[in-house]
């Protein structure tokens, strides 16, 4: 199978399906950095990721085509939360994804606009009126924070630009300037730019710590009042659940409340409302949208860690050539692995206008696998340090724990008299 280029690690881990969940389906996994058990979202990459995780990678079954990912939070050294966009179909058969790790020269390619169904982090300083309407008043963004500031005056509301369809999960990270919110709408759906239904909304009651949630059903209400939200001034997960016939509240993934009537079945938009008390002010640090089915896509098992070597020492054969006694420059890492020895005899070639030319790299493994265990590609790199390839190699047992790989091609289509220097990247996969 096909490996990431450059990527030194990967795990496979089987997302199992779910009626109903579809294509694209965002499912959330928790990347340590340590060691331990691989289980359920959790992965351990036993301390070969970055310490900051910005060389994870997520890629569907064949092992290359990268998927979409978002990062929620991270602790250098210790552990990062991701959301993945699975592509497959989930609703009737399982998928198999891999994780990737172990690249120190890429940046974070974190992607929440491409993961979710809606999505705003609020960076800048000012709303994005791409993804906003400003219904009345205003409201403030600083600091990668949307801020609502209550006030006795017109009260800014703003509706999401995208339309918002049953079967889905809205999540929003939420703290209070106060124990109170009166009237702060901070986690809520309704039809746009109308109020007369809401497929979930979370407001501040007059009392501390005490919230109402409303279900809106074509101007009918469900309303449970007193609820009490823990620690309010602090940073908090707010997430509403949408089905047909059912809305749920959470907080922290805690279920504070379940609506079974006067759930409506249009589209939606995710609203923010500020409340009416002056200057009580509400923080959000971030909003998205995904879609969600119940029983959610559970997570199955996990594959065992796989890794790449680069061989150190390379053997190269050509028709006629010049040999050059000359190791690769430092353009290329070296790592091991569990070779135990690799020939080696022209680690330099001269191409002298000969028609044909053949690239090989043998290797001796203790662990006596077969040949399709294993891949082998090649690069070639001229003088002025331009690089041709990859070109894969022809993989041959040669007897136990013996193996070669060759490529052959003609160096007149392509390349100038002169030296080469070559590269092999070996891949086991057993």
């Amino acid at each position: 199978m096909a490996w990431l280029t450059g990527w030194q690690y990967r795990k496979s881990h089987v997302i199992n399906y779910a009626t109903g969940a579809g294509t694209n389906y965002q499912v959330k996994v928790i990347a340590h950095y340590g060691s331990g058990t691989d289980s359920g979202a959790d992965v351990y990459l036993n301390s070969k990721s970055r310490t900051d995780f910005g060389d994870i990678r997520f890629t569907d079954n064949d092992g290359t085509t990268l998927l979409d990912y978002w990062m929620e939070s991270k602790t250098d050294s210790d552990n990062a939360v991701f959301w993945v966009e699975v592509a497959d179909d989930l609703s009737t058969n399982p998928a198999t994804i891999y994780i990737y790790y172990g690249k120190e020269d890429v940046t974070n390619a974190s992607n929440g606009d491409a993961t979710f169904l809606f999505y705003d982090h609020f960076l800048g300083t000012s709303l994005d009126l791409n993804k906003w309407v400003v219904r009345q008043g205003s409201v403030e963004v600083s600091n990668s924070e949307l801020i609502l500031t209550g006030t006795t005056s017109t009260r800014g509301l703003i509706d999401g630009l995208s339309s918002i369809s049953i079967n889905t999960a809205l999540h929003t990270k939420v703290k209070g300037g106060g124990t109170t919110l009166k009237s702060h709408h901070f986690c809520s759906m309704r039809t746009s730019n109308n109020w007369s239904n809401r497929a979930g909304d979370i407001f501040g009651d007059p009392k501390e710590n005490e919230f109402t949630y409303q279900t809106v059903k074509d101007g009918t209400t469900t309303s449970t009042s007193g609820i009490v939200l823990s620690s309010v001034t602090n940073y908090h997960i707010y997430k509403i659940t949408w089905k047909t016939n059912e809305s749920k509240f959470y907080q922290d993934n805690s279920l504070k409340v379940t609506h079974t009537t006067n759930v409506p079945e249009v589209d939606m938009v995710v609203v923010f409302y500020e409340g009416e008390t002056n200057n009580q002010k509400c923080f959000v640090d971030w909003v998205f949208v995904r879609k969600y089915v119940d029983p959610e896509p559970s997570h199955g098992s996990w594959g065992s860690e796989e890794g790449i070597f680069i061989s150190r020492l390379l053997s190269s054969r050509f028709g006629i050539i010049g040999i050059i006694q000359r190791l690769l420059s430092s353009l290329y890492s070296f790592l091991g692995f569990s070779i135990t020895s690799v020939s080696t005899n022209i680690p330099r070639v001269i191409r002298t206008g000969e028609n044909f030319v053949q690239l090989r790299c043998d290797w001796h493994d203790e662990t006596d696998l077969s040949s399709s265990d294993y891949s082998c590609v090649f690069w070639v790199r001229d003088e002025s340090n331009n690089i041709y390839g990859p070109y894969t190699g022809i993989i041959t047992k040669e007897g136990p724990k013996e193996f070669n790989a060759i490529f052959d091609l003609d160096p007149n289509e392509t390349f100038l008299l002169g030296n080469y220097d070559i590269k092999v990247e070996v891949t086991k996969y057993g």
